[in-house]
């Protein structure tokens, strides 16, 4: 049916309702004596009146029947009298002119679901249809002088005067009408609306949640003005009025009465009518009360915590509720996922382990609180932090995650490589220098800007060359720097070993100056000719912890020593079969997953003549080159990410150019929160 226009002249006469949905639970209505859409509410219509009902549901959704019952669901009951478009669905209006004999009660229901239903009170005998006409109201029709100063009322039906609810109330002095808010006569003495009678009040209950398998129990009322005989009903959303069993007067101001086991949650909230059946005037109190109320959360939603990487569950805020009715509140997770490693128990507590990220991470979750009836849901987040960094080989900037304020750092210089030489054997390289600090607090520069940093490459080991008798010298390990606020630290790369020298040619980029063994942030091993090993040049600074040591002496019968190590010196060359091991490196208990098993800056061992491998220092050190003509070895190469040494090697015979010397390990930069 297509919307209908009314008239200006019926506007008195006609109300009009907008109806929409909430879901297929409830009508919402809009209109006149409602504030915004209200779900489902109860109205009262006033006989002779005509009202409209726009029905707004798309697609012809929620078809709208006025019944005598709404038990039955579906179109049973349809209460056709007055009724235009009983029944119209979305896009349509019923017109519902309300018949002088209606019943006092009517509903409305969607025929296709049945919760979708209210209660329509009925009230006033209005006149007759016919007895008023135009000329019967025309203007000066009725004055002054036709109405007597003291009218007589006569009849013994009683006479109607206006009726509407509390919100539909005008402030005018001298109003006279009847409130179906409250029930009673009440009248506007210019001030305020007063009763026209004594009626009793309902201000508050003893409590407003109860248990349904703890009915039937009592609830305590109290107000104002109960006499000595009362009633009380409760009234659910859906209209029907349920009738305490048991009401004990305990004073004017009190009343004790029994809620039954009829009283259900499908219905809550309640309403309570208190009558005083001496005069049968009525209190009402909306939204008394509930039934099996919902778990209301302690906790706001949001974040519960932020853990690093291995951090205890335990650690986070409990989730808390609590439940009005005293039920024991259990929760679970029903959406979304917890970090990796970490469980939600039962009672709202958190338990297990985080598991390593390699990145910031946040899980988003939903937490189901339920008391065995009802649930509420509410959102958490957890934040995981990487508790180890790892900065490798290159440069660029790092900034501390937020939450993060200090860290355990270990800073490593590239290792150098061993040195290569005709017939004599090559000293090994040093490894690179280390800093370590157990506990540096980050400034607000650092959070802010990051921090810039470059891991040091490993020195490359020398190969062959062209030509008889050349050597191949060494090459030193890079640098590791890591820009503080307070100024760069460096972690010096290690110094590469030595070779012969002697009168045999250099090969081209190696001249005299690769002889010796060169200084770094641990020395290399020393050589025939250069017997000495270099020292280590490592800087200190304050706070931190800088580890570096000397390189072994060679030996006289051509064997190198070992290049040193950031645990110990490297060792000295003991004679043509056997070259000095490698300086051992230093064990870092907290970063166990990462060097040689925690162990970093291990030294390359140096280059010897038989058939026994020289030893490289624990911590990535390469073990060094041997040979017996025979058997030939190169030098061993570093372990990268440990900053040790590579292995020294000799060439047996000035015209063997087959090995090379070990490589140096690259640098790392290790950050545990």
């Amino acid at each position: 049916m297509p919307l209908t226009q009314v008239s200006s002249r019926a506007i008195e006469d006609t109300l009009r309702y907008v109806l929409g949905a909430s879901g297929s639970d409830h009508y919402t209505f809009t209109g006149k004596g409602l504030t915004g859409a209200v779900n489902d509410p109860t109205l009262t219509l006033s006989r002779g009146h005509t009202y409209i009902f726009e029905n707004r549901n798309s697609n012809g959704a929620h078809p709208f029947y006025i019944k005598t019952s709404i038990a039955n669901g579906g179109t049973n009951d349809a209460y056709n009298t007055g009724v235009t478009n009983n029944g119209g669905a979305g896009g349509t209006e019923i017109v519902f002119t309300v018949p002088h004999d209606a019943p006092d009660l009517l509903y409305y229901q969607c025929s296709s679901h049945i919760n979708m239903a209210g209660q329509l009170k009925i009230a006033g005998g209005g006149v007759a249809d016919g007895s008023i006409t135009e000329d019967k109201l025309a203007d000066d029709a009725v004055t002054s002088d036709k109405i007597a100063a003291n009218p007589v009322l006569t009849g013994t039906s009683g006479i109607k005067v206006p009726v509407g609810n509390t919100s539909e109330r005008v402030n005018t002095q001298g109003m006279v009408r009847f409130n179906s808010t409250t029930g009673l006569l009440e009248y506007y003495d210019g001030t305020s609306y007063k009763g026209l009678d004594i009626s009793p009040t309902v201000s508050s209950v003893n409590t407003n949640n109860f248990e349904s398998s703890a009915l039937p129990t009592n609830i305590v009322i109290t107000g104002s003005n109960f006499s000595s005989s009362v009633t009380v009903k409760f009234t659910g959303t859906d209209g029907t009025a349920i009738s305490s069993p048991s009401v004990t007067r305990d004073s004017a101001t009190q009343i004790t009465a029994q809620i039954p086991n009829t009283v259900t949650s499908v219905n809550e909230p309640y309403e309570i009518q208190v009558t005083n059946t001496s005069t049968g005037f009525s209190g009402i109190l909306e939204n008394a009360f509930n039934i099996d109320a919902a778990p209301v959360f302690g906790v706001a939603s949001g974040s519960l915590g932020t853990l690093g990487s291995l951090g205890a569950g335990s650690s986070l805020t409990a989730v808390t509720a609590t439940d009005d009715e005293g039920d024991t509140v259990t929760f679970s997770v029903t959406a979304g996922s917890l970090p990796s490693g970490i469980t939600l128990n039962s009672n709202g507590t958190f338990s297990g382990t985080a598991s390593q990220v390699s990145s910031t991470t946040t899980s988003t979750f939903s937490v189901t609180a339920s008391d065995g009836t009802n649930t509420s849901v509410r959102q958490y987040t957890i934040t995981v932090n990487p508790v180890y960094v790892q900065l490798t080989l290159g440069s660029g900037t790092w900034t501390p995650p937020s939450g993060v304020n200090s860290a355990e750092i270990l800073i490593v210089g590239g290792g150098a490589s061993g040195s290569r030489s005709p017939n004599v054997s090559g000293g090994g390289g040093g490894a690179g220098g280390i800093l370590h600090n157990s506990n540096h607090t980050f400034s607000a520069t650092e959070k802010s800007n990051g921090i810039a940093y470059v891991v040091g490459a490993g020195g490359l080991g020398v190969g062959m060359g062209s030509g008889n008798g050349y050597d191949g010298g060494y090459r030193n390990g890079e640098d590791t720097t890591f820009a503080l606020s307070t100024g760069t630290l460096v972690a010096k790369g290690g110094g590469g070993g030595a070779g012969y020298g002697g009168n045999s040619p250099h090969l081209s980029g190696f001249g005299q100056a690769y002889y010796g063994a060169s200084q770094g942030g641990s020395g290399g091993g020393g050589a025939f000719t250069h017997y000495t090993g270099a020292s280590s040049n490592q800087t200190t600074y304050s706070g931190w912890t800088a580890y570096g040591n000397a390189g072994g002496d060679g030996h006289s019968d051509y064997t190198g020593g070992g290049g040193g190590g950031a645990g110990g010196a490297g060792g000295d060359a003991g004679g043509s079969n056997a070259g000095g091991a490698g300086g051992a490196g230093q064990l870092f208990s907290s970063f166990t997953a990462y060097g040689e098993n925690g162990y970093f800056g291990g030294g390359g061992a140096g280059g010897a003549q038989g058939s026994t491998e020289p030893q490289g220092g624990i911590g990535g050190g390469g073990n060094g080159g041997y040979g017996d003509g025979t058997t030939q070895r190169s030098g061993g190469d570093a372990i990268n990410g440990t900053g040790g040494g590579g292995g020294g090697v000799k060439n047996i015979g000035y015209n063997t150019y087959t090995y090379r010397s070990g490589n140096g390990g690259a640098g790392i930069i290790l950050i545990k929160y």
